[in-house]
C-alpha cells in the first residue's frame, strides 16, 4: 500500500492513556521521534494519566504533558471533576487541529475528540472503533514488528515513518543525592557491588519461582555482591517470599522508591535483574546492565529498548495452547530457565 500524502497540521495533541509504566515508557520514545520532526510554526502537546505525569516530564521536559483520570483511580469525585476541568480548558486553549491517538481505546478517543481536532489518527485500536479514527491500522499494511511500533504508526500520515530515537535517563543531582540517602538508611555499603532484583510483574504468568530467586541471591551475595529487592503494590508477596529464606540476606527496600528514583538506581547498581515487568524498562535507560528474564511473553516485541538490555529465557518452547492467565506459573519455559543460567549469564555480560 502507498502512503498517502502527509496530512498538514498546526496544533498536535497526542492521547496516551495508558496506566501501564512499560507502554508509557515506550510511547515517548514515539513522542520523541515526532517531537523532533515538528517545524517552527507546530506545535504538540500530550493528555496521560496524572500518576505517569512525572515520569512523562523527567524524560520529555520540553514536552507540555496534561494529566487525566480516567481509568482506575482512588481519586474522589470533586478530584476528577476538577482533573477534567483543567483537562477541557487547556485544550480549548492549545486550539488542536490534529490528534493522534496511542491507546486506540474509547476513553483516548474521547479525548481526542473533545480537543477539537478535526482529524485523528490511531494505529491499533479496538475494532468497533476503527470506523470513527480518520486513519488507523485498517488503512496501512504497516507491520508492527516490536511494541514501540505501536506508537510509530499512529504518527506515519502525519511525517511518515519516524525514525528510531533513544531515550536516556537525565542524571538529577537532587534525586541521587536523595537517593544515597535513601540507601545509606538501609544499610547498602556504597564499597560493595550492588545488584537491585524486582521480582514482581503485573501479570502471574511473568513471575520467576520464588525459590529461583532465593538460588541466585545465595550465588550473588557468595560474590560478596549486596542484592537489594524493589517493587511496590501487587510486588509485596513476591518480595515477601523471598527474604522468608533466612539463608540469604537480600536488602528489603520494598516501597522505598518512587519512579524517579527507581530509574536512579540504575546510575549506583552494578546490573538489575527483574521480570518482564516496568522497572526492567525504566532501569534500562540509565547505564547499568538489565537481564529481562521472559516467559511465555514474546521478547522480540515487549523487550526493552537499548543496548544495554538483555532477555535471558529458556531454550523451551511455549506450548502452542498455553493459556497465559491462567497457568499459575507453571509454564516449563519458567520453571526450566535456572538459576544458574541466569547467573552465568549475567557474570558473563556484565
Amino acid at each position: 500500500m502507498s502512503r498517502p500524502p502527509l496530512q498538514p497540521f498546526s496544533n498536535l495533541l497526542v492521547v496516551m492513556t495508558d496506566r501501564h509504566i512499560g507502554n508509557l515508557l515506550v510511547s515517548l520514545y514515539a513522542i520523541k521521534a515526532a517531537q523532533q520532526q515538528l517545524s517552527n510554526e507546530q506545535t504538540l502537546s500530550c493528555v496521560i494519566d496524572y500518576h505517569l505525569l512525572s515520569l512523562a516530564t523527567y524524560f520529555l521536559p520540553d514536552i507540555e504533558f496534561i494529566p487525566c483520570n480516567l481509568r482506575g483511580s482512588k481519586l474522589s469525585i470533586w478530584q476528577k471533576s476538577k482533573l477534567f476541568i483543567k483537562l477541557y480548558t487547556r485544550l480549548k486553549q492549545l486550539k488542536i487541529d490534529t490528534a493522534v491517538d496511542l491507546y486506540g481505546h474509547g476513553e483516548s478517543l474521547k479525548i481526542a475528540q473533545l480537543s477539537g481536532a478535526n482529524y485523528i489518527s490511531a494505529f491499533y485500536s479496538r475494532p468497533k472503533l476503527k470506523k470513527k479514527y480518520d486513519w488507523c491500522d485498517r488503512d496501512s499494511d504497516l507491520t508492527a514488528n516490536h511494541q514501540i511500533d505501536f506508537y510509530r504508526y499512529p504518527f506515519y500520515p502525519l511525517f511518515g515513518e519516524l525514525t528510531h530515537v533513544k531515550l536516556n535517563a537525565p542524571k538529577l543531582n537532587n534525586v541521587y543525592s536523595g537517593l544515597r540517602t535513601k540507601l545509606n538508611a538501609l544499610a547498602v555499603d556504597q564499597n560493595r557491588p550492588l545488584v537491585v532484583i524486582h521480582p514482581g510483574a503485573g501479570k502471574t504468568y511473568k513471575l520467576w519461582p520464588t525459590h529461583h530467586w532465593q538460588k541466585l541471591i545465595a550465588m550473588l551475595e557468595q560474590d560478596n555482591k549486596q542484592v537489594l529487592l524493589i517493587g511496590a503494590g501487587v510486588d509485596k508477596p513476591e518480595v515477601e517470599a523471598i527474604i522468608k529464606d533466612t539463608s540469604i540476606a537480600p536488602i528489603n527496600g520494598f516501597g522505598q522508591f518512587n519512579l524517579i528514583e527507581t530509574i536512579h538506581l540504575g546510575f549506583i547498581c552494578e546490573s538489575m535483574i527483574g521480570n518482564d515487568s516496568g522497572p526492567t524498562h525504566l532501569m534500562a535507560t540509565t547505564p547499568t546492565y538489565v537481564y529481562s528474564l521472559f516467559g511465555p511473553t514474546d521478547d522480540t516485541l515487549w523487550s526493552p529498548l537499548s543496548d544495554n538490555s538483555h532477555i535471558l529465557r529458556s531454550e523451551t518452547p511455549c506450548l502452542e495452547a498455553c493459556s497465559k492467565q491462567s497457568c499459575a506459573r507453571t509454564q516449563s519455559c519458567l520453571q526450566l530457565l535456572s538459576a544458574n543460567t541466569v547467573y552465568q549469564q549475567s557474570q558473563t555480560q556484565a
